[in-house]
C-alpha cells in the first residue's frame, strides 16, 4: 500500500555539527566529511551550517588552515549548496558588532561569544589558528553572495524563549521519561525539577553558578539560553551535567531546525528529540518488529576527489535533469517515489562517471519498507556505503537481520525516514529505538513535519 507523497524540507542543517563540531570531525576523516557535504548537495537545495559551530570549533580551525583544504573550503562554498546562518546584525547589542556583521561576520559572532556567552559552559578564548580561520571565512563568504544569510530569515520566533518553552515541556511531562532515561544516562527527577524551575526563572540559574564560586555569563537579554543551561549543568555532578547539556543540545536542535524549517542531521554526538504522540501510543515490545523490507537497491557511485574542480562537477550533476529529479524524488514517500529515487539514483550515477577520473567509490543503497500498524506505512530511506566502514548489504534478509539486532555502524544515512517512522511507532521500547539509531553514523531525519 502507497502512503500519501509528502514533500519534505529543502534544506539540511549540519546540527551534530553545531552540537559539538571538534568531537565530530575526530570521529571523520576530513575527506570523509567533504564527500557527506558533496551527497546533502546532491540531495537537498541548501546545506545550512551556523556560524557558532565554525567559530568555536578548533577542529575544523586545524583542518581548513592548512594549505592544501584552503582552496577545498573555498570549493565548497563554490558548489552553491552550502549557506552559513549568521547571527543577525540588528541582533547584536553593540554599535561596534554591528558594524563589523556588516561586512567581517565571522569575526563578529567570535568576538560576541567572547564577550557575552561560552563556549559549552566556558568562556571562549580562540587561538590564533581560529582567529585566522575567521578571517579566511569571512574573505571567503564575501566572494560568494548565495554563501550567508541570516538565521531566522523568514521566521519571528525568539529562538531561545522557544527552547526554554519545549526543555520545560519536557522536563514535566513523564511520556518523555523512558526517552530520557535511556538517551541520557544521569537524569535525575531532582535535575529535571531544577531545570523545570530555570526555565521559569532565569534568575535562579544565575543564583546557583555565583553560589558555586563561578562568575555567570547570561548573555546581554536575561532569558534561559542554551549558554546560560550549560554553565549551571556543570555546578552538578560530571554524569549529571553531561547528561543535562547533551539533553539541552538535543531540544536546541530541535527548536533551531523547526525556526529554519529544515532537516536536522543526527548521531552519536546529538540525539533526536522524540516526541510522543497526543494519542495513545502504539506499545509493541517485540525487539522483532513486523517491518517488510519490500526492497534494496543499490547503485555505484563516482564521488569526486576533494581536489581543484570537485565543485564543478557537483554543481553541474545538480544542474542536470538527472539530480533535479533525484532531489524531487528523496522530498516523497510512496513506493512509485522509490522508483523514481532509484531510477535518478541511476542517471546521477552516469552524470558522475563521465565527469570524474580519479574519484571514491561508494555505493548508494535505496530501502523501501513497511511498516505494519492499523494504517501501514510506505517509507524509504538511503543508505551510503564506502564514505566510512565498509559493509555490503547483499540481499533484504539482512536488513531484516539488521533491524532486529544491535549491529555496527554501516555508513551514512543520507535521508532517514525509515528511521523516524519506526523510533516513533516503538517510541516505548528505547532499548530497541536506540539499537536501530547505532546502525548509522549519521543520519538526516525530518522532525519538523
Amino acid at each position: 500500500m502507497d502512503s500519501a507523497i509528502i514533500p519534505g524540507p529543502s534544506s539540511v542543517v549540519l546540527s551534530d555539527f553545531a552540537a559539538n563540531a571538534d568531537r565530530v570531525l575526530s570521529v571523520r576523516q576530513s575527506a570523509s566529511f567533504i564527500w557527506e557535504l558533496m551527497l546533502y548537495s546532491l540531495l537537498r537545495e541548501e546545506v545550512l551550517i551556523q556560524d557558532e559551530a565554525l567559530v568555536l570549533s578548533s577542529k575544523f580551525a586545524e583542518i581548513f588552515r592548512a594549505p592544501s583544504y584552503t582552496s577545498v573550503l573555498d570549493e565548497l562554498f563554490e558548489m552553491g549548496t552550502l549557506v552559513v546562518l549568521t547571527y543577525p546584525t540588528d541582533a547584536y547589542p553593540t554599535p561596534d558588532l554591528q558594524d563589523l556583521s556588516r561586512t567581517c561576520p565571522m569575526q563578529a559572532r567570535s568576538q560576541y561569544i567572547q564577550r557575552y556567552t561560552t563556549k559549552g559552559a566556558k568562556p571562549f578564548t580562540p587561538t590564533p589558528k581560529q582567529l585566522k580561520v575567521h578571517e579566511d571565512l569571512d574573505r571567503i563568504l564575501s566572494g560568494h553572495s548565495t554563501a550567508q544569510r541570516r538565521t531566522g530569515l523568514n521566521s519571528k520566533v525568539d529562538i531561545f524563549d522557544r527552547f526554554s518553552n519545549v526543555m520545560s515541556g519536557i522536563v514535566v511531562d513523564r511520556r518523555y521519561r523512558p526517552w530520557m532515561r535511556t538517551a541520557f544516562r544521569g537524569l535525575t527527577n531532582r535535575l529535571l525539577d531544577d531545570f523545570a524551575a530555570y526555565c521559569a526563572n532565569p534568575e535562579r540559574a544565575i543564583e546557583r553558578i555565583r553560589n558555586s564560586r563561578m562568575e555567570p555569563r547570561p548573555g546581554p537579554k536575561l532569558q534561559f539560553t542554551r549558554s546560560l543551561a550549560y554553565q549551571v549543568a556543570e555546578t552538578y555532578s560530571p554524569q549529571e551535567a553531561k547528561a543535562s547539556q547533551r539533553l539541552m543540545q538535543t531540544v536546541f536542535a530541535y527548536v533551531f531546525n523547526e525556526r529554519e524549517k529544515a532537516v536536522g542531521r543526527y548521531s552519536s554526538v546529538l540525539r533526536e528529540l522524540m516526541v510522543p504522540a497526543e494519542t495513545q501510543l502504539e506499545v509493541l515490545h517485540d525487539l522483532k518488529p513486523g517491518i517488510t523490507i519490500d526492497a534494496v537497491v543499490k547503485t555505484p557511485l563516482r564521488l569526486p576527489l576533494p581536489a581543484p574542480g570537485f565543485s564543478s562537477v557537483i554543481a553541474e550533476v545538480r544542474r542536470s535533469d538527472a539530480g533535479r529529479r533525484l532531489r524531487e524524488a528523496v522530498k516523497k514517500r510512496s513506493t512509485r517515489a522509490f522508483e523514481e529515487q532509484c531510477d535518478a539514483w541511476m542517471a546521477v550515477s552516469h552524470e558522475l562517471a563521465r565527469r570524474t577520473s580519479k574519484f571514491r567509490r561508494v555505493n548508494a543503497v535505496s530501502i523501501l519498507a513497511t511498516l505494519p500498524g492499523q494504517v501501514k506505512s510506505v517509507v524509504n530511506s538511503v543508505i551510503v556505503e564506502g564514505i566510512y566502514r565498509h559493509c555490503e548489504l547483499q540481499s533484504p534478509n539482512v536488513w531484516k537481520a539488521l533491524f532486529a539486532e544491535r549491529a555496527i555502524a554501516l555508513g551514512l544515512a543520507v535521508t532517514g525516514d525509515l528511521f523516524k517512522e519506526i523510533t516513533g511507532r516503538w517510541y516505548e521500547n528505547q532499548d530497541y529505538c536506540r539499537q536501530l539509531e547505532e546502525l548509522v553514523y549519521f543520519r538526516c531525519t525530518d522532525l519538523t513535519s
